[in-house]
């Protein structure tokens, strides 16, 4: 008996499922009589394509309620082997679930509980406004907008004369600035993850329980190895102490030890 969940089906779960699907059938044809003892339903080709047809559209249609994109290695599933196209395909499908799980899955999910009932409207037009509203700190609003105005004027101050000694001093502040932001953008990266607003995952996103290793995943010890000056390390430092969600970066395993706060 093999027993996988159906939520899972897709990618690698879904090549060996279509694996054990194809085992399966070709055992039932020959209990029935339809295949002999020696036949095998790959010496079938026209159902062949049908059946991988099948089981890839089935991993793409799950894949793309559950990710936002096709599923992987799906051309294995359609034609018995891996190709260089599927290679490609697969590594732009990876880039996008990247980018849609942090930055866009949390309106997925929200979508999701507000059809599926798992969340409830309560309370007035005010209480909705919470819904909508943005309550980090301005600092971790502020460092994208940093980020992306720093590059633009570093780029556009390349068409400009080059034999200006303060476009020199400008593009290296530019630098600097652009490399701070993206630096507390790494640092702080789960503030920047589009949570859902319905029924948020709290227990998850500040959880301290047994294992747990702060909500950077451990990200601030970074800070350490860096070569930078030691000020702008101990404001960085200081600013994550200062989170709501910093807390103690040594790591407590699975039920060995007490966290001691």
């Amino acid at each position: 008996m093999v027993d996988t969940d159906v939520r899972l089906g897709l990618d690698r779960t879904n090549v060996t499922q279509a694996a054990i699907a194809k085992w399966s059938l070709t055992r039932q044809l020959r209990a029935a009589g339809v295949l002999t003892e020696k036949d095998h339903v790959d010496n079938h080709e026209q159902f062949m394509v049908v059946f991988r047809t099948m089981w890839a559209d089935h991993a793409d249609y799950i894949s793309k309620a559950y990710s936002g994109t096709p599923a992987l290695k799906t051309d294995f599933t359609r034609t018995g082997k891996r190709t260089y196209e599927g290679l490609g395909r697969d590594f732009m499908s990876s880039v996008k679930r990247y980018l849609k799980n942090n930055f866009y899955d949390g309106d997925r999910h929200d979508a999701f509980d507000l059809v599926t009932g798992a969340w409830v409207a309560k309370g007035g037009p005010s209480a909705s406004l919470a819904l909508v509203h943005d309550n980090r700190p301005p600092i971790v609003k502020a460092m994208p907008y940093i980020l992306g105005i720093s590059i633009a004027i570093f780029v556009t101050s390349l068409s400009l004369p080059q034999s200006l000694t303060s476009m020199a001093y400008l593009r290296i502040l530019c630098l600097i600035f652009a490399s701070l932001s993206a630096l507390y953008i790494f640092i702080h990266g789960i503030e920047y993850v589009a949570w859902p607003r319905l029924n948020p995952p709290v227990d998850v996103i500040h959880y301290d329980g047994p294992g747990y290793k702060s909500p950077q995943r451990g990200r601030g010890q970074i800070t350490a190895n860096l070569p930078i000056p030691k000020w702008i390390r101990k404001h960085l430092v200081s600013s994550m102490k200062s989170s709501s969600s910093w807390n103690k970066l040594e790591e407590v395993e699975m039920g060995t030890k007490m966290r001691v706060d």
